[in-house]
């Protein structure tokens, strides 16, 4: 999750990662076990959040609706941005 600040939450088991991965990544991410996720979603009750959803998986799409997120929106728009698109490059 990446915030408006440029800090990153990271939702990872922490054993998959290597001992140096915080030392690497530096200040401003945060690694957080993926049991955090539904309370860092919480968090962001009441704020745009965007979703990716050309590179996305469907676990973080579901985690997000079962947070009372409505994605049907942002698909709708990406899907619309890829028409534009599409069409520009047809037209060109």
């Amino acid at each position: 999750m990446i915030h408006s600040d440029a800090s990153v939450d990271f939702y990872i088991d922490h054993h998959r990662l290597p001992e140096s991965f915080a030392t690497h990544a530096g200040n401003g991410v945060n690694i957080r076990e993926p049991e955090q996720l539904a309370a860092g979603l919480a968090a962001l009750s009441g704020k745009r959040v965007q979703f990716d959803s050309a590179n996305s998986n469907a676990w973080a799409a579901q985690q997000l609706i079962d947070s009372g997120y409505n994605l049907l929106k942002l698909l709708i728009q990406h899907y619309y941005k890829m028409l534009r698109k599409t069409r520009l490059k047809l037209q060109a």
